[in-house]
């Protein structure tokens, strides 16, 4: 007898998401889709505090995450 079972969608590693700051740059910011791993951003701010940035937070706003 064989065993039934489905194969789901696989989720990315990773989402990448394209930003333009507020002097019209364009950053990067990637969701890890893994709970403990953090978010980041190719700005400036994040690139020298390595702190949630106004774009991380712009992008998970959009999603609904908190």
């Amino acid at each position: 007898m064989s065993e039934s079972f489905e194969i789901g969608v696989p989720v990315p590693l990773e989402e990448h998401h394209t930003v333009i700051g507020s002097k019209g740059d364009q950053y990067d910011v990637v969701n890890p889709n893994q709970p403990n791993m953090e978010w980041t951003c190719t700005c400036p701010h994040y690139f020298h505090r390595k702190t949630e940035c106004k774009h991380i937070r712009e992008v998970k706003t959009k999603l609904g995450i908190k």
